[in-house]
């Protein structure tokens, strides 16, 4: 599954597949008028990541 050329069903932090038909933390980020979400397999991966 991919949004905006980045896949969403993979860990931002660890690249894990993440099941996206059940709960899973996520983060957003707007620059320049765009908002990006980022989806992760765990809370440790959402805090550990550094936004690459």
């Amino acid at each position: 599954m991919h949004y905006r050329g980045r896949q969403i069903d993979h860990c931002a932090s660890c690249g894990e597949i993440i099941d996206v038909s059940e709960w899973h933390p996520t983060k957003a980020r707007t620059t320049d008028g765009e908002t990006e979400i980022y989806s992760f397999c765990s809370e440790r991966c959402r805090n550990q990541w550094t936004g690459r």
